[in-house]
């Protein structure tokens, strides 16, 4: 059972993006799956943060070990849209060290929520045409 009130909802063509401080290591262990959850059971250590259930095929994630710029983390992550990377950039304030992006998710409640203990935060969410999509959303 998830003990937290979900942070999203699914939405089509919303994104929401965090940055913030987990290494590429850290990163992989925060959205590790390891298997044996049940379905009301949060399945990584970012679901559990959500409260809620997401498609992991929608995540693009990125993480260096030095803080970059999010333009950079962008250029790394393959973002090719220009207008999502300016707006990421506009948010975002100073060097970072990962990035991660839920396609088809708008926040629900805008108020401050710990993700990974801290170390990643939340931008926001906005209209963007997702480039992965699915019918059921």
């Amino acid at each position: 059972m998830y003990g937290k009130r979900s942070f999203f909802e699914h939405r089509k063509d919303w994104v929401t993006v965090w940055v913030g401080e987990l290494d590429s290591s850290g990163l992989d262990a925060y959205l590790d799956e390891p298997g044996g959850a049940g379905d009301d059971e949060p399945f990584s250590l970012f679901a559990d943060d959500l409260g809620g259930w997401y498609d992991h095929d929608f995540i693009w994630a990125e993480a260096v070990d030095e803080p970059v710029s999010c333009r950079r983390l962008c250029e790394l992550n393959e973002v090719d849209s220009p207008e999502l990377v300016d707006e990421i950039e506009r948010r975002c304030a100073g060097a970072v060290r990962s990035l991660l992006v839920l396609w088809n998710a708008r926040v629900r409640d805008e108020t401050e929520h710990a993700f990974a203990e801290g170390q990643l935060r939340c931008l926001g969410s906005w209209e963007h045409v997702a480039p992965l999509s699915d019918p059921d959303y």
